[in-house]
C-alpha cells in the first residue's frame, strides 16, 4: 500500500504587505546601420554608465568593450591602458578627445601621446563614442589601436551642488550653474590623503565651461593636480618584512 499526501502551505499577512512598488527598467539601443563601418564601434549614452561606481575618471574608458584603465601611480598620472589584452602603455595607442578637442600630449617625457583622463568630471559626460581598431585616419596618429571621444553635456538638469566623504580623508565637491540657456558653468574639486604610509595628499581641481553660440559649442576647460605617488614596491621586500604593504621606496615620488 501507497500513501500519499499533499500539504499546502499559504502565508497570510497584513493586505499592505502585499503591495509591491512598481519598478521601471528602460533599455536603449542606438541604430548603427549606416552609420557605423564596423562592429568594433558604437556609442554610449549617459544613461548606459551613469550608475557605474568610478574609483577614478580614468575608468570612463572601462565603457568600451574590451578596454581596461589601471592606475599605479596616484591619482594624479594618466592611467595604463589596455585593449583586448593589449598594453597601450599610457595613451601611446589609444587616442581620446573631449568634445572634439584631442586630450594625447604629442610631447611628453613618459611617452608620446600620453593620455591623463584625470581632468574628466564624469558627472558631465553626455555621451562616449568609440572605434576599434586602425581603421580612420581623423583620428590621428595615437589610434592605433583605439580611439574614444568624450562629449559633455549641452544642457545640464538644473543647478546643484554634490559632496562626497569617504575613507582616508577623502572629500569630493561637483557643482554646476547654469548662467543662461546657451553658457553652463561647473566645478569639480577633490582631496584626499589615501591609505598608504606616506600621504598621498591628492589635492585636485577641474573647471568647465561651456557655451552655444550660433550653432557652434565652445568647450573650455582647466585642470590641476599635485599628489605624492608610493608607486609599486617589491614584493620580496614585503615578505622580508623590509617594506610594509602600504609603505613607499622614495617618499618624494609624486606630480603635479
Amino acid at each position: 500500500m501507497a500513501l500519499g499526501a499533499v500539504v499546502g502551505l499559504a502565508a497570510v499577512g497584513p493586505a499592505s504587505a502585499q503591495d509591491v512598488e512598481a519598478i521601471s527598467v528602460w533599455g536603449r539601443r542606438a541604430n548603427a546601420l549606416g552609420r557605423a563601418m564596423s562592429a568594433s564601434e558604437g556609442r554610449v549614452a549617459f544613461s548606459d554608465f551613469a550608475a557605474r561606481p568610478l574609483s577614478r575618471p580614468g575608468e570612463l574608458a572601462e565603457v568600451v568593450p574590451g578596454l581596461a584603465a589601471t592606475q599605479h601611480s596616484g591619482a594624479g598620472k594618466a592611467n595604463q591602458y589596455f585593449l583586448r589584452g593589449f598594453n597601450l602603455d599610457h595613451g601611446t595607442d589609444l587616442a581620446a578627445s573631449l568634445d572634439g578637442a584631442p586630450l594625447n600630449l604629442p610631447s611628453h617625457a613618459h611617452g608620446q601621446g600620453y593620455l591623463d583622463l584625470n581632468p574628466l568630471t564624469p558627472e558631465f559626460i553626455h555621451d562616449i563614442s568609440f572605434r576599434k581598431g586602425p581603421y580612420a585616419a581623423e583620428n590621428g596618429d595615437f589610434a592605433t589601436a583605439a580611439a574614444v571621444a568624450f562629449e559633455t553635456a549641452d544642457h545640464l538638469h538644473g543647478d546643484g551642488i554634490q559632496a562626497w566623504i569617504g575613507q582616508n580623508q577623502a572629500y569630493r565637491l561637483v557643482g554646476a550653474k547654469a548662467l543662461s540657456d546657451n553658457l553652463i558653468v561647473a566645478a569639480d574639486l577633490t582631496a584626499a590623503r589615501g591609505p598608504w604610509t606616506t600621504p598621498e595628499d591628492l589635492s585636485k581641481a577641474s573647471l568647465l565651461g561651456k557655451a552655444q553660440v550660433g550653432g557652434w559649442s565652445i568647450t573650455a576647460l582647466a585642470y590641476e593636480a599635485r599628489w605624492t605617488s608610493t608607486d609599486q614596491i617589491p614584493r620580496r621586500a614585503v615578505e622580508a618584512g623590509t617594506l610594509g604593504r602600504f609603505d613607499a621606496v622614495d617618499a618624494t615620488d609624486g606630480g603635479e
